[in-house]
């Protein structure tokens, strides 16, 4: 596994921005509510914390695993070394060197 820690500060309206990207309460979704949703949460998240400003650390963990090369109708996984390295999943044979 190779982790991967990052500290995030948000402000109030990019916090809203976030809430407004959830497939539950885009602006589609909310219509001519949406003014009125972006006011109740501005009031909430300034109530909860006056600053203005929320912390997050959001840790990510990767795993890389390949399946040994197979034969045709199976996936594998090709791999590009150099400055700007790739993978790619294919199905089907794998490349003759």
């Amino acid at each position: 596994m190779v982790p991967f820690d990052q500290a995030v500060v948000r402000s109030v309206e990019e916090l809203i921005a976030l809430q407004l990207s959830n497939s539950s309460s885009t602006p589609a979704q909310l219509g001519p509510r949406r003014a009125a949703f972006a006011e109740d949460l501005r009031r909430a998240l300034l109530a909860y914390d006056s600053s203005s400003r929320d912390e997050e650390t959001i840790s990510t963990e990767a795993l890389i695993a390949a399946r040994p090369l197979g034969h045709a109708g199976q996936a594998w996984l090709g791999y590009r070394p150099g400055p700007h390295p790739y993978a790619v999943v294919r199905r089907g044979p794998p490349p003759q060197p």
